[in-house]
């Protein structure tokens, strides 16, 4: 059985109450209800490349591995 990846989304969520508040206010920016986004960042669900693009542009990040692709170490 493959195991999946789990991913650490801490900076990410750092940024978006950073620049947004909350991540209720952050998600009304992104077009999508909170427990879409709220789903994406606990791990329950995966960010789509459409997603991480338009996250990246909302919030003006620059390298996208440091807010998207940081493997949790268990």
């Amino acid at each position: 059985m493959e195991e999946k990846i789990k991913f650490n989304y801490s900076r990410l969520r750092g940024k978006i109450t950073e620049k947004y508040n909350s991540i209720s206010n952050f998600a009304r920016a992104f077009g999508k209800d909170y427990l879409y986004l709220y789903r994406r960042l606990s791990g329950q669900a995966e960010f789509t490349a459409s997603d991480i693009f338009r996250i990246a542009n909302l919030l003006e990040l620059g390298n996208l591995e440091d807010y998207f692709f940081d493997v949790e170490v268990k």
